[in-house]
């Protein structure tokens, strides 16, 4: 009984792997139930592993990567001292394990697959935080093989997503849903590949005349606000105040365009059009070209925009990338417009 005792607390207890003998001896002395006992406790260390460990642990938290110069003195180590590959990768994993931005996305995505278990389901909920967090995983060059040991381990093979959603919404809700993690310490900014996704989302929902991406952001900006105001931190905030602040420069040159080209007698000002070249800047930030991408491809593949709309729109294009080079003003994109 008393070994069996003993060997639960050597497998579960986290002072074995933080290396706290005097923790592991406090939890280990009161099973004996007498204070009078001693307990000698005899601790083999593998060195060679260790040295393995000590050189990863150095070559990783120097940049949190491992470049090929690097993998290569793992290489030449394990090989001089014959360690397997399967200790190599325990070894690394649990380097990368202990690093705490690392294991607060392990730990919680634990967490939500063990209430997804006890529940029997995955709901869209708790499957755009499970995929949000694999994604910040790739970022913070978290093996995968921690995930799905964790997946393998609680879903037994089972299905438990108790309903699919469109990629787009799915997509959406994940990103949002990152937005709250910095409450529980982990770092989930959203980037340009993020950004972008959102955007192409609103622009699906758009086409699909579907209301719930508007329904799911307005939902973020609520719990946004409940939070802010039970006393979270304001800069919670400032994750969404970046999403919305694109979506708003989207919606702007979405219309401003779908009026050149569909409709007649429209006026642009020149205040119009330099925020039209801020928006085209902040769009292309994202990724080249994107401007051209989300407003003009699909627009001049439209059949149902006619050759003075079409020829509007190419004026413009022609006149913004113009005024870019410092070939023309806004003043002269203007009065060609207007003719």
């Amino acid at each position: 009984e008393l070994v069996r005792c003993l060997g639960k607390i050597l497998k579960r207890s986290e002072a074995v792997g933080d290396e706290r003998d005097d923790i592991l001896i406090s939890e280990i002395f009161p099973l004996l139930k007498d204070d009078s006992a001693q307990l000698f406790i005899v601790k083999l260390i593998n060195r060679y592993h260790r040295e393995y460990r000590n050189l990863f642990r150095s070559l990783y938290f120097r940049n949190k990567k491992i470049s090929d110069d690097d993998f290569a003195k793992l290489v030449s180590m394990a090989s001089k001292y014959q360690i397997d590959r399967y200790q190599q990768e325990r070894i690394r994993i649990d380097v990368m394990y202990r690093s705490p931005a690392n294991k607060r996305i392990v730990d919680e995505y634990r967490n939500i697959l063990l209430a997804c278990n006890s529940k029997g389901e995955i709901s869209n909920l708790d499957n755009a935080r499970l995929t949000r967090l694999k994604t910040l995983s790739v970022r913070n060059k978290i093996p995968g093989a921690l995930f799905y040991t964790l997946d393998e381990m609680l879903k037994k093979g089972r299905n438990l997503k108790n309903n699919e959603e469109r990629d787009y919404i799915a997509a959406t809700r994940e990103i949002l849903e990152g937005i709250f993690f910095r409450e529980i310490e982990i770092e989930s900014r959203i980037d340009r590949d993020d950004m972008l996704k959102l955007i192409k989302a609103k622009k699906k929902a758009m086409e699909n005349r579907d209301h719930s991406f508007d329904q799911l952001m307005l939902d973020a900006s609520k719990e946004c606000d409940e939070k802010i105001r039970d006393g979270a931190d304001a800069a919670l905030l400032d994750g969404f105040s970046y999403v919305i602040t694109y979506l708003d420069r989207f919606d702007s040159v979405s219309n401003l365009i779908s009026q050149l080209a569909f409709m007649e007698n429209v006026r642009i000002n020149e205040e119009m059009l330099r925020g039209l070249l801020e928006h085209k800047a902040a769009f292309n930030n994202l990724h080249d070209d994107c401007f051209h991408e989300l407003f003009i491809r699909d627009l001049f593949a439209n059949a149902y925009l006619g050759g003075f709309g079409r020829r509007k729109v190419k004026a413009l294009m022609e006149g913004l990338v113009a005024i870019e080079a410092h070939w023309a003003t806004i003043e002269n994109l203007h009065r060609r417009l207007n003719e």
